[in-house]
């Protein structure tokens, strides 16, 4: 189960990929979960707002290169 800081985090990830979860605030709202189902449908990966082992292995792949930010063209 995600708590607070896992939110937090995995807002923080989605902003440097350029979805926008609004606040890094370790809540899951509305504009969080949004964010989730984009970067979801960009990866490929069925859009249900689930933060399960794909959609947690696809970020831990593209937020942990040091090269600089990505493209979105690099996230599909």
């Amino acid at each position: 189960m995600m708590r607070g800081d896992d939110i937090a985090e995995l807002q923080r990830r989605l902003g440097q990929l350029g979805f926008d979860p609004h606040w890094v605030d370790g809540i899951l709202g509305p504009r969080t979960q949004r964010a989730i189902q984009q970067f979801q449908q960009n990866a490929g990966l069925p859009d249900d707002g689930v933060i399960g082992r794909s959609t947690i292995d696809a970020l831990d792949r593209l937020t942990s290169r040091t090269t600089g930010q990505l493209t979105i063209a690099e996230v599909r």
